[in-house]
């Protein structure tokens, strides 16, 4: 097969999958609400978010702008000021699928197949790979062969571990412990593709604090609140700029109304309560009795926002919990992320461009991406999610000269 065939046929899966009445989406969609007990909205919304970007027109961007064309895949190309080349696919690509975020293993599966290797997924209980590959494969059956799924329960599984040792390229979501497991198995000349846990932390300049700021709380808890605060791209710590003409009591009344009225619209699972954040917001109430702080929580803390906490404690980064601290400028909440070591992902800012003091502190953070406060859970597929490039790492480059 082609590149180009590749590309169509995926695209096709793609917009079969856009539609909310697809038979396999409406069965993932089930089988994801039984595995994470998110509400129905926000699996929509996940689901409209992994595939409604999944263009033949954005793949072939991807490809042509990191690779240099299409046909560099199928052959050898001459290049300006370059020896001739040709991008050849490694042979085998193992990918394991996220405990959490929905679906993030589908943007790798798709680029390792455009690559031409044999990729091998491994699914969670929900199935969504598999589906779609169903989909695929019917489509274009000349890729059943070319991609598998497989349900390892363990990470000692022998089929598991034999195809990690046979891997040429593995791409890994999970903790530092997992990962580091995984890493340990994988032949020496294999390239590993980590995603570890991250989060997500939001600096609010205090010159967007000067307007109306009740669309700016909703769009902070949506990004706080969406997938029950699950994910590398969750909001979990919001630095707010002291200074010019902000409001204090203003915005976090604004911000309490918007995380309860989230919280009410999509409400917790009771079977992902955590009992950590009771915890939190008791030892919050506590320090705002004292006069340190102040914490705004449900009765029940199923939403919680602890505003203020000692420099030396670290937000608690647990599901629906959100932490907020007044800085003076961006090297102070820069201090406090390696103060915790705290990784992100992404930072989310107030307005569509920031700072020059604002980027650099983005940058010096280690954040592999920079959006507007409400696009936070909503990375372009053409972006590098956590830094890496889309097909780069499933590609050997073969030059001639």
């Amino acid at each position: 097969m082609t590149a180009r065939e590749i590309i169509a046929a995926i695209g096709i899966a793609a917009e079969h999958w856009r539609n909310p009445n697809c038979a396999a989406r409406r069965a993932a969609h089930e089988a994801i609400a039984a595995r994470t007990h998110y509400d129905n909205a926000m699996i929509g919304e996940a689901l409209d978010a992994l595939f409604g970007p999944l263009t033949e027109e954005a793949l072939n961007s991807v490809i042509v702008d990191e690779l240099g064309s299409l046909d560099i895949l199928d052959h050898f190309m001459e290049r300006p000021s370059r020896p001739a080349a040709h991008a050849r696919g490694v042979e085998r690509v193992v990918i394991i699928s996220s405990d959490t975020t929905i679906g993030v293993a589908i943007p790798p599966t798709v680029f390792a197949l455009c690559a031409k290797s044999q990729v091998t997924v491994r699914d969670r209980s929900d199935d969504l790979i598999s589906r779609f590959r169903t989909t695929l494969v019917e489509i274009e059956p000349r890729l059943t062969d070319r991609f598998t799924t497989q349900r390892w329960t363990a990470h000692d599984d022998p089929q598991f571990r034999t195809s990690l040792a046979t891997a040429d390229a593995v791409v890994a979501f999970g903790g530092d412990e997992a990962l580091g497991n995984i890493r340990a198995q994988l032949a020496p000349q294999a390239r590993f593709i980590p995603y570890g846990h991250s989060t997500s932390a939001a600096y609010l300049e205090r010159e967007a604090l000067a307007h109306d700021v009740t669309a700016l709380a909703r769009d902070l808890a949506h990004d706080a609140l969406l997938y029950d605060g699950d994910g590398c791209l969750s909001l979990h710590l919001i630095f707010v700029e002291r200074g010019g003409t902000y409001e204090r009591e203003r915005f976090l009344a604004a911000l309490g109304h918007a995380i309860r009225d989230y919280g009410a619209a999509h409400p917790l699972d009771p079977l992902r309560r955590d009992p950590r954040v009771a915890a939190a917001r008791d030892r919050a109430a506590f320090r705002a009795a004292l006069g340190h702080g102040r914490v705004i929580a449900d009765d029940d803390a199923a939403t919680l926002l602890i505003v203020d906490q000692p420099e030396d404690e670290g937000p608690p980064l647990l599901r629906r919990a959100i932490s907020l601290i007044h800085v003076d400028e961006p090297d102070d909440a820069l201090a406090y992320l390696r103060q915790h070591s705290l990784p992100l992902e992404a930072l989310a800012t107030a307005t569509e461009n920031p700072r020059e003091d604002i980027l650099r502190m983005a940058i010096a953070s280690g954040a592999a991406r920079v959006a507007r406060c409400g696009r936070l859970q909503f990375p372009p597929f053409t972006g590098e999610h956590g830094g890496q490039r889309r097909i780069e790492p499933f590609v050997r480059w073969i030059y001639r000269a």
